[in-house]
């Protein structure tokens, strides 16, 4: 999976982002019963991102 920011987001540029950062992202996701957000909403229990929302 891979995660796009804009040029100008505090994220952009960085080689290596750890979990507890993009816990504190916006993150916009697919409906529930979309595979891409059931695969996204895998992504996050194996890395432990809990964004809030």
């Amino acid at each position: 999976m891979y995660i796009a920011v804009g040029a100008g987001h505090p994220l952009a540029n960085t080689a290596s982002v750890a979990p507890e950062r993009l816990s504190e992202q916006t993150w916009l996701v697919r409906e529930i019963g979309s595979g891409t957000r059931a695969a996204t909403e895998g992504m996050f229990a194996e890395f432990g991102i809990h964004p809030s929302g």
